[in-house]
């Protein structure tokens, strides 16, 4: 029934939900108002928030009718050619952009298993609906190889801590962050890296692009490499929430 709604209800649905989010049940909120303030002091929370919100509910509606959903995907011929380590994250929509790729190519995914076991079935339903290979948890690094060496891009989602990461800055302060990125292009170092970015342009329009990764002089050290292509990842991260902060996820504890 919900997938009959009219796109334009359903922004108007969403717009409602972040209101009740943001005034009558404030989950999360006092974290994702405090990490905003922690990177973009200068910003009123309460839009910026309210807006991510409106947006994140708006793109798991959209989900339910996919086929409806006007989807420009750039840059992902070269990685029919020849696949990648493509570094994505939490930005737009990106679930939808998770579905887009697998449309446009062969991709396995790292991902993090939601708690709750129908959310993570009907994730999964979706996914494999789209040919998207799920890496989840407990899954190694050497089965994202082998997805790689069978022909598929390999994706890595990394914008949000990881216990047993290193610790980098991001946005000038220290975060725990994951070497999967890093390590896997020193595994494969003649394999192409990529980075995919996920816009709203529009209620049910969304671009997907993908772009080179532009790699930093490598060191003479094994451990120093991987911290500094991790370090550029998180630069990478951080160009694209300044370009439209209301576009990330800021519920997770980034900085613990």
């Amino acid at each position: 029934m919900i997938a009959r709604v009219p796109l334009w209800a359903m922004a108007q649905i969403s717009g409602v939900l972040s209101l009740l989010w943001w005034y009558v049940l404030p989950i999360r909120v006092g974290q994702a108002r405090q990490n905003l303030q922690r990177v973009f002091p200068e910003l009123a929370p309460g839009p910026v928030l309210r807006k991510m919100m409106q947006e994140l509910i708006l793109g798991y509606l959209e989900i339910l009718c996919y086929d409806r959903l006007e989807l420009e995907v750039t840059g992902a011929e070269a990685l029919c050619e020849r696949p990648g380590i493509v570094l994505a994250g939490h930005l737009g929509s990106w679930d939808i952009g998770v579905l887009a790729s697998g449309d446009a190519v062969p991709m396995a995914l790292f991902l993090k298993r939601p708690k709750n076991p129908h959310v993570f079935a009907w994730l999964e339903a979706q996914r494999l609906a789209h040919r998207v290979t799920c890496l989840w948890d407990g899954s190694t690094l050497d089965d994202g190889l082998v997805m790689l060496d069978a022909g598929k891009n390999l994706f890595f989602v990394q914008d949000q801590r990881l216990n047993r990461g290193i610790e980098l800055p991001f946005f000038g302060q220290p975060a725990r962050t994951s070497v999967g990125f890093a390590a896997a292009i020193q595994r494969r170092p003649l394999c192409p890296v990529w980075t995919v970015s996920v816009w709203r342009e529009g209620v049910g329009r969304h671009r997907i692009h993908f772009a080179p990764f532009f790699l930093p002089e490598r060191s003479e050290d094994p451990q120093e490499d991987r911290r500094l292509l991790s370090l550029a990842a998180n630069r990478w991260y951080e160009e694209q929430i300044r370009a439209r902060p209301w576009a990330w996820l800021w519920l997770h504890r980034r900085w613990k």
